[in-house]
């Protein structure tokens, strides 16, 4: 079956990714096991945690947030700062790699296009892991501030 034909959204996935390409030749998005070197080796398992991870808990949250339209509970935003946490990390790896792709291939122009799109996949999750701690350290005040209340009656 060629994904490609018809209309559905793996062929818009694909015209996407396939511009991206042809714009930023980008040699992260062109990865696959097969094309892999030693130094990249971390790519791989990167995908697994987007697979496995990273895609459950945007369509959790998603659900939660947006369909559910309910608040956090003290669960979802240990989820959710982990989740931001690894967002982030994956792309700062992804970064700092950039500044060791060949300057033959890759100009210091093109190397900088492509950190300015990685850029807004660190920052964004990085603004989340600290609204998420900052709720969660709220709830442990407010638990510490009971325990210490119960103590004292």
């Amino acid at each position: 079956m060629d994904v490609r034909a018809g209309g559905c959204a793996a062929a818009l996935f694909h015209t996407v990714k396939t511009g991206f390409i042809e714009t930023y030749n980008d040699p992260i998005v062109q990865w696959t096991p097969e094309s892999a070197s030693g130094h990249d080796s971390w790519m791989g398992l990167f995908l697994w945690l987007e697979l496995l991870y990273l895609l459950p808990m945007a369509l959790y949250g998603v659900y939660r947030l947006g369909v559910q339209r309910r608040g956090t509970s003290g669960a979802d935003e240990l989820l959710f700062l982990v989740y931001f946490a690894e967002l982030a990390f994956t792309t700062l790896v992804c970064l700092f790699d950039s500044f060791y792709w060949d300057n033959s291939v890759y100009t210091s122009e093109l190397k900088w296009s492509i950190r300015q799109l990685y850029a807004p996949w660190i920052i964004v999750p990085s603004i989340g892991v600290i609204d998420m701690a900052t709720r969660i350290l709220g709830r442990i005040r407010v638990a510490d501030a009971l325990l210490e209340a119960r103590k004292s009656q």
